[in-house]
């Protein structure tokens, strides 16, 4: 062990790793900026209410989210309050996601139904807002002009960036907590169904799936690999060209 901190509240979002500093939000309604070499804090931001989510870090920024689904904005080097962007009678339900000029917020309303915010960085004002058949707790990924993201009907849906437009849709036959990986035009998640679903980024069209004993949690793809683990305890390592 190098070292611990302790805050007020449980902690369940991994840590964003940038400047030599761990953000990582509590349920202690704090952000804290920790230094990765000794632990000690460089400085916290209170909200009011529990951050269960990762936050993303950009730009010398950083963006986060809390159950009154308040986006936060601050300076990366000392906390300093940037922005802010309510999605009002929401909460958060995933990290949010920075790409082109626009962050990209998955929150649930008052009836827990999942909706995908676009809120521009210049403006700070929404651009449009996707509504979900489900509540989705999956952080969108970007590429070539579409945003994807999945949820809990067992879909992944891809929408235009400029629009927000459904171009299409991929099902499942189960339910999906997965968020997407991109890696050379192929979309990579994963479902309650135990497969892992690699589908054309362009088409929605089915390239291969992989089945595993259980349900398939978030992929990671790096150097031709896909990581995936399983709920049946398993973490499996695939080529991106399996057939």
């Amino acid at each position: 062990e190098l070292w611990r901190f302790a805050t007020q509240g449980g902690i369940t979002a991994s840590p964003a790793i940038a400047n030599g500093l761990a953000y990582v939000g509590s349920e202690d309604g704090n952000l804290y900026a920790i230094n990765i070499n000794d632990g000690q804090e460089a400085w916290h931001i209170e909200t009011g209410s529990p951050i269960a989510f990762e936050a993303a870090v950009a730009d010398n920024l950083v963006y986060f989210g809390n159950g009154d689904g308040m986006l936060t904005v601050v300076k990366a080097v000392n906390g300093e309050k940037a922005w802010e962007y309510l999605a009002e009678r929401t909460s958060f339900s995933a990290g949010p996601v920075v790409g082109d000029g626009v962050v990209y917020l998955t929150v649930s309303n008052e009836q827990l139904v999942g909706e995908l915010l676009s809120i521009d960085l210049t403006t700070q004002e929404l651009r449009w807002r996707f509504l979900m058949n489900a509540e989705s707790y999956a952080s969108p990924a970007v590429w070539n002009g579409l945003v994807y993201v999945a949820n809990l009907d067992g879909k992944l849906y891809a929408i235009e960036e400029s629009t927000g437009q459904e171009r299409w849709n991929f099902p499942t036959s189960s339910t999906v907590f997965s968020s997407p990986a991109i890696a050379d035009g192929i979309v990579y998640f994963g479902s309650w169904d135990q497969n892992l679903y690699a589908v054309n980024g362009r088409n929605g069209q089915q390239t291969w799936l992989f089945t595993t004993g259980g349900g398939v949690s978030s992929p990671t793809v790096a150097d031709g690999v896909v990581y995936v683990g399983s709920d049946n305890g398993t973490l499996y390592a695939i080529p991106e060209s399996e057939k």
